[in-house]
């Protein structure tokens, strides 16, 4: 078998192409009722958001275009310039622009408060490093890029761990009390790593667990810090038991963040986004010094090992004959069970992207939103409000909205035509998305986010 088909006894026989088409506005407007829906969503964890340096990676290094991305992980790796919420609240910040008559665009923010570096909880963080022998194609490499990155942010007082595991495990630090950035004997460690050996990343995990537990801070930042390339071929290698082990920590606190790193088309994303959505943590792909830099410098050290509010759950009140056309998130549902929440981190915010139909009879309908989240200072439930008519939503400030719009434009069009030899398909979605961010940097002079990714359309349109 293979992606394109397979041998039977007739010969080579190819899969059916299914390409999705749009249904007609028709056939949406019938999934209109005459009373108010409330939609729980959830964009995955705000933290999640590996895809867009592993899809760099895969477009500069391997010139290969991956058909689909995980579009909400391009929202969450991009900065927007909200206004921080204030201490102790969160800020939902909707925003709307009507893209054709009754065919609305919605971006909705849930905003955390700032915090500053100098007024952080002390950290206590256990590194599990995958020291097996495909880290040597560059993989460990960049883990120990990602892990002096983070020795230049620490603390005197903070504690670091080192646990490596290939075959077999070895604990080179336990609860280690930095003397402050750049701490020698944390430097030294990460040094002496080498890789060699078969890879057991479940018995990794347990013994990284264990250290941390042996040394967790009540009050601290208390974090796993798993780096791998997500291959697994020793030990016990089933998802669910590694998973099982990173969703322990839920309860103690002691959430996982994980950081994936090369070789990119070797790389297990399924796996390393499964263990990372369960641990509650951030989740990061490390393919440079420079985004091991980025994903811990300044406000992202917190925003990826923080929490400012746990099990937020945003739940949007849309207007009678209003209809979801497309969500680009994770899950959506009008049964809030359905909707896992999420946690969220200081410095942050949550992005929730939707594509409304108005099936209506006209006016100035309403659209209500509220936040359920649980403050982690006092354990106390909390609620944030926000609502808005459409009318005002038209005439107030959009710039957060066109850079969603502009960044959803690239990411989509990986899925755009099923078939990726077709050059010219591909470059005419490709003269679409090029005027999309073209047109967003009005609203974001200079923004390095969408320059970005402009220059990854040229390399992409070379390969055509």
């Amino acid at each position: 078998d293979s992606d394109e088909g397979w041998y039977d006894d007739d010969g080579w026989q190819e899969d059916p192409v299914e390409v999705w088409e749009e249904p007609p506005e028709e056939e949406i407007c019938a999934e209109a009722v005459a009373e108010p829906v409330v939609q729980y969503v959830s964009a995955d964890d705000s933290n999640s958001q590996a895809d867009p340096s592993h899809v760099r990676q895969l477009l500069t290094d391997e010139g290969w275009v991956p058909p689909g991305v995980k579009r909400w992980e391009y929202l969450n790796y991009a900065d927007f310039g909200y206004e921080p919420a204030g201490p102790g609240e969160l800020r939902i910040v909707p925003q709307l622009k009507e893209v054709e008559p009754g065919l609305y665009h919605l971006l909705v923010g849930v905003v955390a408060p700032r915090v500053e570096e100098a007024s952080r909880p002390p950290v206590n963080l256990t590194f599990s490093v995958d020291c097996s022998g495909s880290m040597g194609s560059g993989g460990l490499d960049m883990a120990k890029e990602t892990m002096r990155s983070i020795a230049g942010r620490l603390r005197e007082g903070d504690r670091v761990s080192v646990v490596t595991w290939n075959t077999s495990n070895t604990v080179v630090l336990s609860g280690h009390a930095v003397s402050g950035p750049d701490d020698a004997t944390f430097l030294g460690a990460i040094t002496g790593l080498n890789d060699g050996g078969s890879t057991d990343l479940e018995g990794g995990l347990e013994a990284a667990y264990q250290v941390a537990e042996a040394s967790f801070a009540p009050g601290w930042i208390n974090r796993v810090i798993l780096l791998s390339d997500g291959g697994a071929n020793t030990g016990i290698t089933s998802e669910d038991l590694i998973a099982e082990h990173a969703e322990q920590g839920d309860a103690d606190a002691i959430w996982l963040v994980g950081v994936g790193v090369p070789p990119a088309r070797g790389y297990n994303d399924l796996l390393m986004d499964r263990v990372t959505d369960l641990g509650r943590g951030a989740y990061i792909y490390v393919d440079s010094s420079a985004e091991a830099e980025r994903a811990f410098a300044g406000d992202r050290f917190l925003a990826n090992l923080g929490v400012a509010a746990l099990e937020v759950q945003l739940a949007i009140t849309l207007p009678p004959g209003f209809v979801v056309e497309d969500f680009a998130g994770e899950e959506i549902s009008t049964d809030p069970s359905e909707v896992f929440p999420q946690h969220l981190a200081p410095n942050d915010q949550m992005l929730y992207h939707l594509v409304l139909r108005d099936c209506g009879e006209g006016g100035d309908p309403q659209l209500a939103f509220d936040a359920t989240w649980i403050d982690p200072a006092t354990g106390l439930e909390q609620l944030s409000l926000a609502d808005a008519t459409v009318s005002q939503l038209l005439t107030a400030d959009r710039r957060q909205l066109e850079k969603a719009d502009a960044i959803l434009a690239f990411a989509g069009a990986f899925a755009e035509v099923e078939d990726m030899t077709i050059a010219a398909d591909r470059l005419a979605h490709l003269d679409g998305v090029e005027a999309t961010l073209q047109s967003a940097l009005a609203a974001f002079p200079g923004d390095a986010d969408l320059e970005e990714l402009l220059g990854l359309v040229a390399v992409w349109r070379a390969l055509y």
